[in-house]
Order: C-alpha cells, then sequence, then structure tokens
C-alpha cells in the first residue's frame, strides 16, 4: 500500500522512535458489519524503533513500510 510521510518526517526532526503496528481483520469490514456484525480484528504492535535521520522521507517512509509489512507476513 501506499505510505505517506507524516510519520517520517516527525521521526526525523524530533527523533521519535516509531511503533509499528499492523491491523488485520478490517480489510472488507463495512459499517454495517462494523456495529452490527462480529468480526475478528487483531492488532499487531511491533518493536519500537529509531530512524536513520541522514536518509530522506522517502526512504524513511520505506523503512516504516517494510517493518509493517514484516508485522502482516510474520502473524
Amino acid at each position: 500500500h501506499e505510505v505517506k510521510v507524516g510519520a517520517a518526517f516527525l521521526a526525523q526532526k524530533s527523533g521519535a522512535p516509531i511503533l509499528p503496528v499492523a491491523i488485520k481483520g478490517i480489510e472488507y469490514l463495512s459499517w454495517k458489519a462494523f456495529f452490527f456484525g462480529r468480526r475478528k480484528v487483531t492488532v499487531i504492535f511491533g518493536n519500537p524503533f529509531l530512524v536513520d535521520r541522514t536518509k530522506n522521507l522517502a526512504e524513511i517512509s520505506e523503512d516504516i513500510r517494510l517493518k509493517i509489512k514484516e508485522l502482516y507476513d510474520n502473524n
């Protein structure tokens, strides 16, 4: 999926760690199913990591995307 650069920008400027999070089970979730159906939603938290502040925003965003992808692939 497309990655936005907002988290990368904040991490680069502040030095704050990134906490990767994957949310499974909402791919086909409609409003009706959200309120009236039963659907299993799983939230997976990865380990916080610091970004390389010397990289540009696109590279940092890709690093974040790969960490999130690892969560989806390993769970």
